[in-house]
């Protein structure tokens, strides 16, 4: 592990003398501290089925069994001291404070320094240590030959000692459009940023029935309140995302309807955010989420839940960070092929369908991007939408992009679908404190509402070996309308089947269009395969459609 600041002052890591996108999310152990090795593992691969490559700990140094499986499975780990509590209140330290807080140092060093997975230790978190603390911690440091890179702050400062730190802890910590994390400012795509997100992700509807009384579901209230952040902090309720997505999505007609539209609004953030940072590398550096996981169940921060329920932010994740990937910029309107691959690829050839919000196909282009370097990102194609929105007076566009080996695409590589509003998110930056950046004016998705309810064709192979399933799903689309947002869901005996490896959710599918996707996951013991339900959900419809699996 090595790392550099680049021309522009940000700082870059190395893996064996390759820079690489740190792409990851913040960790959060067990409310309790009651260690699950099981839970554990299953955590760790969400990780790797989300295409992270990088976890940060701050202050909760993990047992040994944690550092072992990010060994074992590629993950890099970011630990470091925790802010907020006595590591940071250096006024009020004695002599002993000073001697604990260097051993402390000290034993950690010395436990992780055999572990492949560290890629860098933070010794301080939102502020520099003081000149005295950091020659003490840098003395330990030399001491312990400690072999990976160190950093004396997450926040974008300078110390006297070892200078500036490179990175920015900059936020957002709560929503924000997607078309923030394309400009140039604050949490946005350049440099690294050590944590920040788009914030607030409430519950899904299976997981909310889970954590809140039934009579407690609807309206939200002081019992979802409960279950978000510090009852007396900033995010001690969902105040910053509710008024941005009735504006945007209108209100929720009862909790289906409200949290149905908060995966929608959950999912184009969090894919832009990674998206923004991998086409924008090495100007970006690296992107922290704020948070993978919670330690209880939560409506803020996290890509899965509590329970390990994988919704929409999960597969937005997902899908913005897979190997070979094509985006598109909300800013520009440029289509980009990403390798994040460390090797060549002679060409790459893309086609991009824009439809209205009824199916119609607008626009159709085919291309190959060429000579697409290692670990890449490269612009192939803008889109004409102005001239869309106008020709055909349209509010919402469909896009749909595909990488197809194939010119018939009948095999895939890559397929992003994004829903875009002719009137646009404007930011009030002016307005800016450390967790958001307001909106002046909103994108208008109202005329989702307009989507006539539709029935989708379903077709599946399913097979038990021992006590792993694996089903294999194929979604047709057979009507002249869009299926907006399709969702699958394994259920036993009407529980949800958690956790569950799908290799894709939350997709859309235009007119005779279908899709082929497989799910993994632990059955019961016994199983009895009458009991296994697919539930099929999608924007259109209010209801859902439950079929057997066997």
């Amino acid at each position: 592990m090595s790392d550099e600041l680049t021309d522009k002052k940000f700082r870059l890591y190395k893996v064996n003398g390759n820079p690489i996108l740190v792409r990851g999310a913040g960790w959060s152990p067990d409310l309790f501290q009651r260690p699950d090795p099981q839970k554990l593992k299953h955590e760790f691969d969400y990780v790797r089925h989300m295409n992270l490559n990088a976890i940060r700990l701050e202050g909760k140094f993990e047992n040994e069994y944690y550092f072992s499986l990010a060994d074992q499975m590629g993950i890099l780990t970011i630990p470091g001291i925790c802010c907020c509590d006595a590591w940071q209140n250096w006024k009020h330290w004695t002599q002993q404070t000073h001697t604990v807080a260097s051993e402390s140092i000290r034993t950690q060093l010395k436990r992780l320094r055999i572990h492949a997975s560290v890629l860098v230790f933070f010794y301080s978190s939102d502020t520099l240590p003081p000149v005295d603390v950091e020659k003490e911690y840098l003395k330990v440091i030399e001491q312990e030959k400690w072999p990976n890179p160190v950093l004396a702050s997450a926040s974008d400062l300078t110390s006297p000692i070892t200078g500036p730190t490179g990175v920015k802890m900059s936020g957002p910590y709560s929503w924000e459009p997607p078309n923030y994390w394309y400009k140039d400012q604050y949490g946005a795509a350049f440099g690294f940023l050590t944590e920040g997100g788009p914030g607030e992700n409430p519950l899904a509807l299976e997981s909310l029935t889970m954590t809140l009384p039934q009579n407690k579901l609807w309206p939200i209230n002081d019992e979802w309140d409960y279950h978000c952040a510090n009852p007396e902090g900033v995010f001690r309720n969902l105040r910053f995302f509710t008024p941005p997505l009735e504006a945007r999505y209108t209100p929720g007609r009862n909790v289906a309807d409200y949290l149905q539209k908060s995966q929608v609004a959950v999912y184009e953030t969090h894919r832009a955010m990674f998206e923004a940072y991998s086409q924008n590398k090495y100007t970006s550096t690296g992107v922290i989420q704020w948070m993978l996981n919670n330690a209880w169940p939560s409506n803020v921060w996290h890509l899965y839940d509590f329970y390990l329920n994988p919704t929409s932010s999960y597969f937005a994740t997902k899908k913005a960070c897979e190997p070979l990937h094509i985006s598109y910029d909300y800013e520009t309107n440029t289509v980009y092929v990403v390798n994040s691959r460390y090797t060549p690829i002679a060409s790459v050839p893309y086609t991009i369908d824009v439809y209205s919000l009824h199916g119609s196909n607008l626009y159709t282009t085919n291309g190959v991007a060429n000579n697409v370097g290692p670990d890449s990102a490269n612009a192939v194609h803008v889109l004409p939408l102005a001239n869309l929105y106008k020709n055909g007076n349209h509010s919402i566009l469909f896009l749909r992009l595909r990488i197809c080996p194939q010119r018939s695409c009948t095999e895939i590589t890559s397929e992003n679908f994004y829903w875009l509003s002719r009137a646009v998110d404007v930011l009030d930056w002016d307005q800016t404190v450390f967790y958001r950046t307001p909106c002046s004016k909103f994108s208008d998705y109202s005329a989702l509402s307009e989507l006539k309810p539709i029935p989708l064709q379903i077709t599946e192979v399913h097979h038990i070996i021992e006590k792993e399933g694996t089903s294999t799903i194929t979604v047709h689309n057979p009507n002249d309308e869009v299926a907006f947002f399709i969702r699958l869901r394994i259920l036993d005996n009407s529980k949800d089947v958690w956790p569950i490896f799908w290799d894709d959710n939350y997709f859309s599918l235009v007119p005779g269009e279908q899709m082929t996707v497989t799910a993994r996951y632990n059955l019961p013991d016994p199983v009895n395969p009458s009991q296994l339900k697919l539930v099929v959900e999608l924007f259109n419809n209010i209801s859902t459609t439950a079929l057997n699996l066997i």
